[in-house]
């Protein structure tokens, strides 16, 4: 009982705060216009303030105090809750799955603060996205991609798309890595669960423990050979994430290393 009254009174935080933003960024916009900048910087800032009540306890390895002001961010994928921790940190346009702009009031809200969507199996969709993404870098911000395209419980990333990669070499803008991991292979988003069943379960535990690492921004001239420098990096950082928390005593096993896990229908970002 504790555990479904937890659940629901942080689903209700973060529903009722996110509301808050959005009917604040709509007040703003009448008077001032709609800015991207100040909306992701708003977001950041919500984050920032749920973040304590939802439980999560964040390592976030971050050995860099400057990085550059125009980037693609690489993360793998586990969960819809993967961009969180890293938007806690960085104003950035996230890259999500089509499908999410259809979840009550979060495919709003997310629309609002600021996403670029894409149908994966649409070419012309994907073919408008990295012109998004293009644009987003012109104006000097920051992307968030998941180019493994689904979530997965595995220790080893799934196969990386080309597209960011490509994008990145033509523009001369670097590739920044970064790795996300959870206490446990539980808490990821996989194998068709319904949202809200595992979000009791998941934000229901007292603690949901969440290990985050980045990376020196990579360059490069060949779109494959960033493409598999960036994913050897994260796959090496996703294995040193989980032996941290086999030896904090949070993970009792490395868990699945092989790389053929089931993946969902139903992916997010």
């Amino acid at each position: 009982m504790l555990t479904k009254l937890r659940a629901i009174w942080r689903f209700s935080i973060f529903i009722l705060t996110a509301m808050l933003l959005i009917l604040f960024l709509m007040i703003v916009s009448i008077f001032r216009g709609r800015d991207e900048t100040f909306h992701l910087k708003m977001r950041r800032r919500w984050i920032n303030m749920i973040f304590p009540f939802m439980g999560v306890d964040l390592d976030f390895t971050n050995p860099y105090t400057e990085l550059p002001a125009s980037a693609i961010y690489v993360q793998n994928h586990k969960s819809y809750f993967d961009p969180a921790p890293v938007l806690k940190f960085f104003d950035a346009m996230p890259v999500s799955k089509a499908e999410v702009s259809s979840w009550f009031f979060i495919g709003y809200a997310a629309a609002y603060t600021g996403v670029i969507y894409v149908k994966r199996e649409d070419r012309e969709s994907r073919r408008n996205t990295v012109k998004a993404m293009a644009e987003q870098l012109d104006l000097g911000q920051n992307v968030l991609i998941y180019p493994e395209g689904t979530t997965t419980a595995s220790a080893k990333t799934l196969m990386f798309r080309l597209g960011a990669f490509r994008l990145a070499c033509e523009k001369g803008v670097p590739i920044i890595p970064m790795a996300i991991e959870y206490g446990s292979d539980a808490d990821c988003w996989v194998n068709d669960e319904f949202f809200l069943t595992h979000f009791m379960r998941c934000f229901g535990k007292k603690k949901v423990h969440v290990k985050m690492s980045i990376g020196a921004p990579m360059y490069g001239e060949s779109p494959e050979q960033l493409l598999e420098e960036v994913q050897a990096w994260v796959d090496g950082e996703i294995l040193r994430l989980r032996r941290e928390f086999v030896e904090e005593g949070i993970r009792q096993d490395m868990g699945s290393t092989d790389n053929n896990a089931t993946q969902p229908k139903k992916q997010t970002i």
